[in-house]
């Protein structure tokens, strides 16, 4: 569950202010027990008109990792994994990827999300040690499935979502434990697909 609340902060001989808090209460992550049935339709294979960042543009060739177009620039991999997928879409924290499904047949969402190996290898993409990486899945405004909190050091974890036949939204949020939105930091969802 997310609280959204205003705490008021006095600072000593200063005035007082008013800061918005944000707190997220949330389960542990359990694995799912079973992958989807049915045809699992990648992001890059659906229809154009289902697809789209939080202020209504089409996913780009920036957003998208996918091979064998790719494969000179760089490994579609995630951290601690020695696998080599073939599509993900990064996740970055100060945006949102939506999926407009209502009326198309979809039953069921799946995905692998963590860190990219460029945290464990280089210091390119600003993390604090002591923050951590999260994936939501929201159906329709609802948290329905999360990853729990990920650090670099954490094996990639399975999002599942089923029950979808009337779900109008499916929105995929990655964010970091500290609010943080720098817009250089991602998280990868790793072969994300809706199932028919």
């Amino acid at each position: 569950a997310r609280h959204d609340t205003t705490v008021t902060v006095t600072e000593h001989l200063r005035q007082r202010r008013d800061v918005p808090l944000t707190a997220y209460v949330l389960t542990p992550y359990r694995a799912p027990t079973a992958a989807p049935s049915g045809e699992a339709v990648m992001f890059n294979k659906l229809p154009k008109d289902t697809v789209f960042t939080a202020q209504g543009k089409r996913l780009d060739r920036w957003v998208y990792y996918e091979r064998p177009e790719a494969a000179r620039r760089i490994k579609v991999m995630l951290a601690n994994s020695p696998i080599e997928y073939k599509l993900a879409v990064r996740g970055y924290v100060a945006k949102q990827t939506v999926c407009k499904i209502e009326g198309k047949g979809f039953r069921a969402f799946s995905a692998e999300v963590g860190p990219p190996p460029s945290w464990t290898r280089r210091n390119i993409i600003p993390l604090v040690k002591n923050d951590r990486l999260h994936f939501e899945v929201y159906v329709d405004g609802r948290l329905v499935a999360h990853s729990g909190p990920m650090s670099y050091s954490d094996k990639p974890r399975r999002l599942v979502v089923t029950g979808l036949e009337k779900v109008r939204e499916l929105r995929l949020v990655t964010r970091l434990g500290s609010g943080d939105k720098s817009g250089r930091t991602y998280g990868l969802w790793v072969h994300p697909a809706l199932h028919r």
